[in-house]
This record gives C-alpha cells, sequence and structure tokens, in this order.
C-alpha cells in the first residue's frame, strides 16, 4: 500500500492507494476518516486501484487554513495529484454529498457514483436532528469538544451500529480523533450554487444508491430522492444495517457494489 500527503489550498490532505486496475475512490463519512473503508479496502483491492483519503479537517488531514476552499475541489485536485483523469467514487452520508457536488461540476471525472446512506447539500433534516447539531456546535465552539463528541455519539444514527461491538469501537476511535473543526471551525466548506438538491437530475452518471435499512427516516427519504431523481439509477436497501451500512453489514454492501461494478 502507498500513502502520504498532498498539500491543497495550504492544508496537508492525507491518502492512501491499493491495488491494480481502474480507480475506485472511497469517501467518509462526517466525523469519521479514511479508516472507516476498511472492509471495502480489504475487498476491492484485489480488483481495483483503491483510493481513501481524509477530508480536509478529519482524521490525519489538517484543517482549514484561512483560504476559501470545497470538499469537492479538494477531491478534484487529490486526483490530479495522483494523476487519476476518471474514476468510480463511493460515498457514506457526507461522503455522498462531496461526490454528488463533484458528479454535478466536474461530471468528466466520474465513472460512477455509489451514494450511501446519502447526504445532499441544499436538502435539510427533521427539526429534532438539527437542535441535536445545533447543540454539538455550540459546545464544539465553547471549547467543550468531548461533550460534543459525546452527544454525536448518541446521535439515533449510531443506534445500529452501537448494537456491534466491533463496529462501535471502530466508530468511537474515529470520532474520538476527530478534530471537530466541521463544528468548531470559521472556515467551512463552500458548497455549489444552486445546492446540489435542486440539480439531482443533471447527474447522468451511472449510479447506486445504498440504505442501511434501520437508518433514520431523513436518509431514507434523500435516499429515495436520489433514486427518483437520477435517471435510471439502481437502488438498494442494505439489510441488518443502519446508517453507516458499509460497517454494519459490509458483506451485502460489498456484494451490491460488485454486482454494480460490473
Amino acid at each position: 500500500m502507498e500513502s502520504g500527503f498532498v498539500t491543497i489550498g495550504g492544508s496537508k490532505i492525507y491518502w492512501e492507494k491499493a491495488g491494480k486496475g481502474d480507480p475506485i475512490i472511497f469517501v467518509h463519512a462526517d466525523a469519521l476518516d479514511a479508516r472507516q473503508w476498511n472492509p471495502q479496502f480489504e475487498y476491492f483491492y484485489n480488483k481495483f486501484t483503491v483510493i481513501r483519503y481524509d477530508v480536509r479537517g478529519f482524521g490525519k488531514s489538517e484543517i482549514p487554513t484561512d483560504e476559501p476552499y470545497s470538499f469537492f475541489e479538494d477531491l478534484c485536485s487529490l486526483m490530479e495529484s495522483l494523476s487519476i483523469q476518471q474514476a468510480h467514487f463511493v460515498g457514506l452520508s457526507l461522503g455522498s454529498a462531496i461526490i454528488i457536488d463533484l458528479a454535478l461540476t466536474h461530471p468528466e471525472k466520474v465513472r460512477s457514483v455509489v451514494l450511501a446512506d446519502p447526504g445532499i447539500s441544499g436538502d435539510g433534516f427533521n427539526k429534532t436532528f438539527i437542535e441535536s447539531i445545533n447543540k454539538i456546535i455550540a459546545l464544539a465552539k465553547d471549547d467543550k469538544m468531548d461533550f460534543a463528541k459525546k452527544i454525536w455519539l448518541d446521535l439515533p444514527i449510531f443506534d445500529y451500529s452501537r448494537k456491534l461491538p466491533k463496529v462501535w469501537e471502530q466508530v468511537q476511535k474515529m470520532v474520538r480523533d476527530t478534530s471537530g473543526y466541521r463544528w468548531y471551525g470559521s472556515n467551512q466548506s463552500i458548497d455549489i450554487v444552486p445546492a446540489a438538491a435542486q440539480r439531482l437530475s443533471e447527474i447522468k452518471k451511472p449510479t447506486l444508491v445504498l440504505v442501511g435499512e434501520h437508518d433514520i427516516d431523513d436518509f431514507q427519504r434523500k435516499s429515495r430522492l436520489l433514486h427518483e431523481k437520477i435517471s435510471g439509477s439502481r437502488f438498494v436497501k442494505i439489510s441488518n444495517a443502519g446508517h453507516l451500512s458499509n460497517m454494519d453489514n459490509p458483506e451485502e454492501f460489498n456484494r451490491a457494489v460488485d454486482s454494480f461494478l460490473f
């Protein structure tokens, strides 16, 4: 396996690469990092060149500087630094939102997209969830990061993962290690305008939408919205899985992605 850092907009971005063949780039969820994709990295490297990275401000990647940036442009710059012209993409939650923005702004970079338990820029959440996120942000800005992370880990999106000791141990470690910049930072990623939620029908690349059967209603709705708006997309519900469907049931997740790519 190869690994390293590339400086993008003043911040060092950590990446890992393994295998041979067509490239697949995995993009992780909020407050997690590239380790989220351990089950997929091990499964797909025999068939593809697999790449995963820590989004700016997460994992081993540095927090943002004062320079304006966007997560999807960071991904585009990472591809250029690794001499990747076009790739398949697999994302979950925030990772899906980043991939959607990339597919809308740089479709020439995209061969296909797998959008799991997806976030969508410009598409909101229910009132209770938003109130919890606002409380996390307030605690983080008040330098009470431990309390912020505890509330994050208590969110209902993790209800299913808490029942799986090995998965939950990994999730807790990634959250403990996260900088929390996305909660407290003043320089946040710039979303596309108009927001992706208004432009989903513009995505013309082969698309697979995945959602854990026990994920919360907001992400069930977002998944159905993507499937309805993206012409020709496939929709698969991952059994025995919650929001972190790739970790909760990696076997079924991997089979679904494998079947889609082949």
